[in-house]
């Protein structure tokens, strides 16, 4: 309940309402997508069509606006240490071209240098990657939001007559088991 916001439940007609928050909850059934985790199925139940759209809508507003909140942090400390191994970068490239000019080419400050230099454009390149696969993977509708012109209901007649049905079958099995049991110990 205290994920949804005061949008939401206005979105999903539960505004005024006592404990709207929690009646949201009820209201909507969010899974993730058998064999596939990233994607998940959002149903909600509703009166009306109009309100059931307005409602599914709001709420994948709010799974974008939250899933871009949390990767934020992560985008910008990969940005500051791209920032930072640039700089220390530039710092090796100059003192291996210095080296190179000195003749020095096989001393173990340069072959260090070097080294440096392989790791961070690696570490670079890996930052960078990272940062696209954030800016990709941002919450994305796969398909439109559908609402059927069926209203669906619970069928309590069905529910009842099966549970009539398997409750008598349970207990004539249960008494002829019983009545077995007895037959078998005399």
């Amino acid at each position: 309940p205290s994920v949804f916001d005061e949008e939401n439940i206005a979105a999903c007609s539960l505004s005024g309402k006592h404990n709207a928050a929690e009646k949201l909850v009820k209201k909507i059934n969010a899974s993730p997508l058998k064999g596939n985790s990233s994607v998940l199925e959002i149903k909600v139940e509703s009166p009306s069509m109009a309100e059931a759209k307005q409602c599914l809508e709001s709420i994948f507003e709010k799974i974008r606006v939250t899933q871009k909140a949390i990767k934020e942090p992560f985008l910008e400390e990969a940005i500051q240490k791209i920032r930072d191994y640039d700089v220390k970068l530039k710092e090796s490239k100059s003192v291996i071209a210095r080296a190179d000019k000195s003749n020095n080419a096989l001393s173990a400050a340069y072959l260090a240098t070097r080294d440096e230099v392989r790791q961070l454009t690696d570490e670079i390149m890996d930052l960078n990657d990272f940062i696209t696969a954030g800016e990709n993977r941002r919450a994305k509708l796969i398909s439109p939001i559908y609402v059927s012109d069926r209203p669906v209901s619970p069928k309590k007649l069905i529910g009842l007559l099966v549970g009539l049905l398997g409750g008598t079958f349970l207990g004539i099995l249960w008494a002829m088991g019983r009545k077995a049991l007895v037959a078998y110990r005399n």
